[in-house]
């Protein structure tokens, strides 16, 4: 009987681990959500401003969040899907899209977006996302 009752409670403690996982992933624009502390501080008072007045480019912040996860997940684990990277930077179209898709990344797995883009990327595929983002106006 005892040993039952420490699976369950095992169990009870994987489900609210993942449960607090899936939270900060889906919902980054929420204070006990975002890892402000390891933003830098130009981003952190963007995000401030971001919070009082929200997004003014041209994606929504469900767009943001939807972006940054898919990037996370043509990245994550072993090969990376440049073909849906090309299509997710396409979706930036200025300044503040790209500062919005920063702070939505934050930091993930201790990295920022470009170190994952430049682990990920092969030069000439950092260089096709850059002309991207510098078509539609993006300083990097």
């Amino acid at each position: 009987m005892k040993k039952e009752i420490f699976i369950y409670v095992g169990i009870l403690a994987v489900l609210l681990l993942v449960i607090s996982r899936i939270k900060f992933d889906l919902n980054p624009f929420d204070s006990s959500g975002t890892e402000k502390s390891k933003l830098p501080p130009y981003l952190k008072k963007e995000l401030e401003q971001e919070n009082e007045t929200g997004p003014s480019g041209t994606l929504s912040k469900n767009d943001l969040v939807q972006v940054t996860n898919v990037l996370q997940t043509s990245m994550a684990g072993l090969g990376t899907d440049e073909q849906s990277i090309f299509t997710q930077v396409n979706r930036i179209k200025n300044q503040t899209d790209w500062n919005n898709i920063l702070i939505v990344w934050g930091v993930r797995d201790g990295l920022d977006l470009w170190s994952w883009f430049v682990d990920d990327l092969s030069t000439g595929e950092m260089r096709i996302v850059s002309d991207i983002l510098t078509k539609n106006g993006v300083i990097i």
